[in-house]
């Protein structure tokens, strides 16, 4: 099923042919509860509920999805872990040491959303297609082989980055290597447009992803590329720190095909099954660079990789 925010408060499932319907009501939220509190306990709640939400797309009637204002399909999580240098660049990259940092809240926007670029020194933005997982069960030190179990559903997810030269992924602050001002910047987490539950999606390892920029494919590659499996990602983090409902882990991405972001672009990322994510893009001080995507990226993930 797929579960989607919009419109400030609403929830609403989503129908095969991208209408939404208003099951707000089915969640029977209590007075006082804010839209993050309803989806953490519908995905709580999710065996007792689900009946309800299979039959209001049946006997509901729904708006088209491009008519409303759509919002992650995760508020407000409490956690947002992301992992990098997880793929094998079709095995060019050997594995690494997993690598997690954290985006804040504030940097998420829904489909129909703009990526606001900042007036920082930097030399280009960048986008990172990739897969959201979202928690569905609380989750502490999780034992090998479990991680699938606390899945409530996936996610389209691009990481923006922000960079400083090309020898360097991310802005250095004071020469120091810096990957929180290089992607937590303010809308540089689109999420959505919905949330796509794990039974409908099955092995997300078989899923493929394309991101597109102004119509034309820059990404495409297929998750089995990557390095280490979502269950291992899920269970390594969940040793570090305690995972809560509605917590979202990104996968990290395959780096081919990395472009550069500026003003007016218009971006769709797509995973199978997971629906189109759309954003544009806004930049007050209107940069331009190259469109070919950066070899020099490919060849310092590779360096680092061989470190």
């Amino acid at each position: 099923m797929k579960l989607a925010c919009f419109n400030h408060t609403r929830l609403g499932v989503v129908t095969t042919d991208e209408k939404i319907i208003d099951v707000t009501d089915l969640a029977e939220p209590l007075p006082g509860h804010n839209l993050q509190q309803i989806v953490e306990m519908v995905l709580s709640t999710w065996p007792t509920l689900q009946s309800k939400f299979e039959d209001a797309l049946k006997n509901r009637a729904g708006v088209a999805l491009d008519t409303v204002a759509l919002l992650p399909p995760i508020p407000e999580p409490s956690k947002i872990l992301c992992y990098g240098l997880n793929f094998s660049e079709y095995g060019l990259v050997p594995p690494l040491d997993k690598e997690i940092f954290i985006k804040p809240v504030s940097s998420l926007i829904g489909s129909g959303g703009t990526v606001v670029l900042p007036e920082v020194d930097a030399s280009l933005f960048y986008h990172e297609a990739e897969l959201g997982i979202v928690i569905g069960k609380p989750a502490h030190k999780l034992a090998k082989g479990t991680g699938m179990e606390v899945i409530f559903g996936y996610t389209n997810f691009i990481d923006v980055t922000a960079q400083s030269t090309l020898a360097s992924r991310v802005i250095m602050p004071n020469g120091r290597r810096s990957l929180f001002t290089g992607k937590a910047w303010d809308t540089f987490s689109p999420m959505g447009p919905y949330l796509v539950t794990a039974d409908e999606v099955g092995d997300p390892l078989a899923l493929q992803v394309r991101f597109w920029l102004n119509g034309i494919l820059r990404q495409d590659f297929p998750m089995h590329d990557i390095v280490f499996t979502i269950a291992d990602l899920v269970e390594h983090v969940s040793h570090i720190t305690s995972l809560k409902v509605g917590d979202v882990i990104t996968t990290g991405t395959n780096h081919t095909g990395l472009c550069a972001l500026q003003h007016d672009d218009q971006v769709v990322q797509e995973i199978d099954k997971l629906g189109k994510l759309k954003v544009t893009v806004s930049d007050s001080l209107r940069r331009t660079w190259p469109r070919e995507p950066y070899q020099e990226l490919l060849e310092n993930i590779y360096k680092m990789a061989k470190r």
